[in-house]
């Protein structure tokens, strides 16, 4: 199937946790960030606003693990920079929210929703009216690639405009039995005549396959990427057409 040319920006690589040691294994490990897919966005900030929560392991000192999860709100401009993080979290909570995220905001639950909407967090609008194109994500396999030691599938984004596929692009490797994890979401930007997409990219870490010996399946440890792709629509007709915002 051919694809038409078009004009393309992609973000960096957004890695979601610190680096650490793929295949460590001891007190307190596996544990991970996690970002539900962006339901608002900001024209006047250009960002998507992406709720998240940090899972947590400390030591009580006696060797037992102690664990929870803090929230957050990351918001995330065009480029993949975070723009700006808000929590809910107060005493202990708001201290691991800038240890393992980063300095944020604080805004009280009940209160976060309506921030969110004077600072022009609203809906995303990832379709025309009709509702014809989509963002998906699709995989290809790769028998040969490992992500972390982990069996690996290529990840691509599609742009369909109903069955036909008018873009695709290229996200590189992710985690092949995490496939269900992966995520887009894709809202038209009327002043940039584009496209913004944002895609999980599922991976694993801890001890991988084999890690024990001979018949050791390993463990996946849940770590999700994200990617932000911009897709400039104003080459392309079939893709400024159908993503026309209502």
């Amino acid at each position: 199937m051919s694809t038409p040319r078009f004009a393309l920006a992609i973000a960096t690589l957004v890695t979601t946790l610190a680096p650490r040691l793929a295949h460590a294994t001891g007190l307190c490990e596996n544990t991970p960030r996690h970002y539900d897919p962006p339901r608002l966005y900001s024209e006047i900030a250009d960002a998507f606003a992406i709720f998240g929560s940090q899972a947590w392991c400390e030591d009580d000192g006696n060797g037992k693990e102690i664990r929870g999860k803090v929230p957050f709100v990351e918001l995330r401009d065009l480029q993949g920079t975070v723009v700006g993080i808000l929590s809910s979290a107060t005493g202990d909570d708001a201290l691991r929210v800038t240890n393992l995220v980063g300095n944020f905001e604080s805004v009280s639950g009940p209160r976060l929703a309506g921030t969110l909407k004077q600072r022009g967090y609203l809906p995303l609008t990832p379709t025309s009216p009709r509702g014809r194109c989509t963002v998906r994500t699709s995989w290809s396999p790769a028998p040969k690639e490992r992500v972390n030691g982990f069996p690996a599938a290529k990840l691509a984004l599609d742009v369909l405009a109903g069955p036909k596929r008018i873009a695709r692009i290229d996200l590189g490797l992710g985690a092949r039995d995490r496939k269900s994890a992966a995520a887009a979401r894709g809202h038209w930007v009327p002043k940039r005549s584009g496209i913004a997409v944002w895609v999980s990219v599922p991976s694993c870490e801890g001890p991988p396959p084999g890690y024990s010996g001979p018949g050791d399946a390993g463990e996946c440890y849940p770590v999700d990427g994200s990617r932000l792709v911009f897709l400039e629509a104003q080459t392309t007709p079939a893709l400024a057409a159908c993503f026309a915002a209502p």
